[in-house]
C-alpha cells in the first residue's frame, strides 16, 4: 500500500467544538490506519496542549499560537517564534491538506506546500457552500473580499480539490473553479456514537415534552432564528407540549436569546456549548431534530449525527440536507426555511409522530462508512 505522511491544516480543531473539528478528528482517526497523519491546528483554549498524541498515539497534533479575529475564525500568530518552532515539528510530512478556504491557515498551507522541496501534493477540502454571512455587514464584506482574493488562490493552487457535498460543489463551480473537483462526503464514527448512552438527566427534565433539538455554531446562516420565529407562530396549546433545545454558542447567541423573548426557558432552551460525548448523549435522548439553515455550510455534521441516531429531521434543503434527508423516510425536506414552513412541519410531526424507515437508515449508514470514505481520499492522494 502506498504511503506518504499527511499533514492536515484545519481552520479549527478540538477542543474547539464544531462540525469541521469533529470531521477532521474522525478522518484522522480512520486515515491513520493506512498512513501517518499529523494535524497542525490553532491553540485557542489555554488548556489545550501544544503537542499531543491521539487515537492510540498514532495521530500527532501540534498546535500553534493564534487568536480569534471573529468568533471561530482563528488568525495564526505568524510573527511569533513559537509558530515557526511548532511548524518545524511537522516538516517531514509530504502531503498538505487544508480545509475550508476562508481560514487564513488555508492560504498559508498553499504557500507552505508550494515552497517546500519535499512537497508531493497540496489538497484542499472545501466545506462551505456560500459566502460567509455574519452579524456585522463590515465583517461580511471583509470575508467576501478575502474569498475573492486569497480564497480564490487556494483553489487555483491546489493539486486536488475535494468538496464535501453537492451544495459545496455547485458553489465552488459557480464562484471559484470547476477544475478537478472530487465530491467525497464525511463519514460517521459508528462505534463511537453507539458507545454513548442517552442522557438520563435531559430525558428526565423534558419527560413531559416533545423535544426538537438543534446543535451547531450560532451563526446567522444556521437559521436558528427561523425556528424560533416558527415557535412563536404555534398556538399556545402546542407550545406547552414541546421544547426547542439549542446546543451551541457563537456571535448570534445574544440576538437569538432576545428573539426567544418570553418563550425562553419555557419553550425555547439555550444549553450553550457541550462536549462531544454530552452532545451525543442529549441527541440520543431528544425526540426530533431541526435543521433550519440558510445556504452556507457544506454538509451539517450535527444533522448527519442525528440521522445516524435515527432522529426524524425537519430540514430546510440547505447545507447538504437535501442530499441526506429523504422526504417522508427519515425526515421532512422543506421547500425553504421560512418560519411558516417550519411551524407547519412541527405541527405535522406532533400529529403524525413519524419514525425513521429502517431500509433508509441502513442505506444511510453504509453510505457514510469511514472505511469507504478513506479509500476515496487515498485514490486522489496517490493518483
Amino acid at each position: 500500500m502506498k504511503q506518504a505522511k499527511l499533514l492536515i491544516m484545519p481552520g479549527n480543531y478540538l477542543p474547539n467544538l464544531g462540525g469541521l473539528e469533529t470531521h477532521v478528528d474522525e478522518f484522522a482517526k480512520h486515515y491513520v490506519k493506512t498512513g501517518p497523519v499529523a494535524i497542525f491546528a490553532p491553540r485557542i483554549r489555554a488548556n489545550a496542549p501544544w503537542i499531543e498524541r491521539k487515537h492510540a498515539n498514532k495521530v500527532l497534533v501540534v498546535r500553534y499560537p493564534a487568536f480569534e479575529v471573529i468568533n471561530n475564525l482563528p488568525l495564526p500568530k505568524f510573527w511569533t517564534g513559537k509558530f515557526w518552532s511548532q511548524l518545524a515539528k511537522v516538516k517531514e510530512y509530504e502531503l498538505v491538506m487544508t480545509r475550508t478556504r476562508f481560514f487564513p491557515i488555508s492560504f498559508f498551507g498553499l504557500l507552505y506546500a508550494k515552497l517546500r522541496r519535499n512537497q508531493k501534493k497540496f489538497i484542499h477540502v472545501e466545506h462551505g457552500s456560500s459566502f460567509v454571512t455574519l452579524e456585522s455587514s463590515f465583517k461580511t464584506f471583509v470575508a467576501w473580499l478575502y474569498d475573492r482574493t486569497l480564497g480564490r488562490m487556494v483553489f487555483a493552487g491546489a493539486d486536488e480539490r475535494v468538496v464535501i457535498s453537492k451544495a459545496v460543489e455547485q458553489f465552488v463551480k459557480k464562484n471559484f473553479t470547476s477544475k478537478n473537483l472530487t465530491r467525497i462526503h464525511r463519514g460517521i464514527d459508528k462505534e463511537l456514537y453507539n458507545a454513548i448512552a442517552p442522557d438520563k438527566r435531559f430525558a428526565k427534565q423534558f419527560e413531559h415534552k416533545t423535544t426538537f433539538l438543534f446543535v451547531g455554531r450560532l451563526f446567522k446562516w444556521k437559521g436558528v432564528a427561523q425556528t424560533i420565529a416558527a415557535i412563536h407562530l404555534l398556538p399556545a396549546a402546542q407550545k406547552e407540549k414541546i421544547a426547542f433545545v439549542i446546543i451551541g454558542d457563537g456571535e448570534d447567541a445574544k440576538r437569538l436569546q432576545k428573539k426567544a423573548g418570553k418563550e425562553r426557558n419555557k419553550t425555547i432552551f439555550f444549553l450553550g456549548s457541550k462536549e462531544f460525548s454530552k452532545t451525543i448523549a442529549i441527541m440520543k435522548a431528544a425526540t426530533y431534530y431541526v435543521h433550519s439553515a440558510h445556504p452556507g455550510g457544506g454538509l451539517s455534521n450535527s444533522l448527519l449525527q442525528a440521522l445516524f441516531l435515527k432522529k426524524w429531521a425537519i430540514a430546510s434543503p440547505h447545507e447538504g440536507a437535501n442530499e441526506v434527508v429523504i422526504d417522508g423516510k427519515n425526515g421532512y425536506v422543506l421547500p425553504n426555511n421560512t418560519p411558516e414552513a417550519l411551524a407547519a412541519a412541527i405541527t405535522k410531526t406532533l400529529e403524525k409522530k413519524p419514525v425513521v424507515d429502517t431500509k433508509t437508515h441502513d442505506m444511510f449508514s453504509q453510505q457514510f462508512d469511514w472505511a469507504h470514505i478513506v479509500e476515496k481520499y487515498r485514490k486522489i492522494l496517490f493518483r
